[in-house]
């Protein structure tokens, strides 16, 4: 990941834990205006919260690395954005009430509060996330974080895409050049590197990080035959819409300048992010081994005693990786 990949994620996960903070207590003031001074002998002072408020700005970051949040993308649409973060935190304030209910009966959150904080939270973390992307695009527009893309095709589509890269440099993308397909017409002004059979060479090569195909004659098969073949490059794939029927799951839509695009392949999930997401799968599935051993022990036992010599876990050789059996 670069430097300013990742100072853009540490950015945004103080961003939003910021305006957690931020949303609670405009939250804890819009419940004092809402029904006025007698609510000062039935709330408590922000400070005395601020246990159950790490609990809750905790999850709802939680949430959001679940989510995928925090993974950078390119022409991420605010609309989608905006979507992504009300989902991330209604799950992460239902998660922290379950907790805190758990381990603070003394002290609890007025309802009409949480509602205020929930609100505000959705709110303020999307503004805060806004405000970064400005700031996020006003760098690449000035070289940073630039992006090497190559687009698969040479037809109308293609050049369109071009043109829009050239017209968006807040994007930070940059078209190092386009591959042709064999019997599709290339025109003389686009910078040809070479057939799609070259792909992977050319890829590596180029150094590229994104490949956009938008070419119109490619067979559903050819599209796929790409796909496959980037599997082990790191290299976001986009397909121009108009080309993708087949594509039915995990596909995400981005924005390409007024463009719509879908991504049918995220590498994001490498270094940094894969080792954050490593260590939240870890902490989560300890957690719930934690909570339900008791429940397995018990099983296991039933299983034991009711099996004969059998042995309690079955395991079954399936095919993993590259064909290697795996149990």
């Amino acid at each position: 990941m670069s430097p300013i990949k990742f100072f853009s994620v540490l950015s945004v996960i103080a961003s939003d834990l910021a305006m957690m903070f931020i949303s609670f207590r405009l939250a804890h003031w819009l419940r004092l205006r809402s029904e006025g001074r007698q609510t000062l002998l039935t709330v408590s002072a922000p400070d005395d919260y601020s246990q159950l408020t790490f609990i809750f700005a905790a999850t709802v970051v939680i949430a959001f690395a679940m989510n995928r949040l925090y993974i950078p993308r390119r022409g991420f649409s605010r609309v989608d954005l905006l979507y992504s973060v009300m989902l991330g935190t209604s799950i992460g304030f239902f998660i922290a009430l379950a907790v805190t209910a758990l381990l603070y009966r003394s002290l609890e959150l007025p309802r009409l509060m949480i509602v205020y904080w929930w609100l505000c939270a959705m709110a303020l973390t999307w503004f805060g996330r806004v405000i970064l992307d400005f700031a996020i695009r006003f760098l690449r527009a000035r070289g940073f974080d630039s992006a090497r893309v190559i687009i698969v095709g040479g037809a109308e589509p293609a050049r369109i895409i071009s043109s829009k890269i050239e017209h968006a440099p807040e994007l930070g993308y940059r078209v190092v050049g386009f591959l042709a397909s064999p019997g599709v017409g290339q025109s003389n002004d686009l910078p040809v590197l070479g057939t799609v059979q070259d792909m992977v060479r050319i890829i590596r090569d180029q150094r590229a990080t994104e490949l956009i195909v938008a070419e119109p004659a490619l067979s559903h098969q050819e599209v796929l035959e790409i796909v496959t073949n980037c599997a082990r490059e790191r290299i976001n794939i986009k397909v121009f819409p108009d080309i993708l029927q087949i594509m039915s799951t995990e596909v995400t839509t981005s924005d390409l300048s007024g463009l719509p695009m879908l991504q049918v392949r995220d590498i994001g999930l490498r270094g940094w992010n894969l080792a954050l997401k490593r260590a939240m799968d870890l902490m989560v599935s300890g957690a719930i081994l934690v909570l339900t051993s008791p429940l397995m022990l018990i099983l296991a036992l039933l299983v034991k005693l009711t099996s004969g010599q059998g042995p309690v876990f079955y395991a079954q050789e399936r095919v993993g990786l590259d064909g290697k059996p795996s149990s």
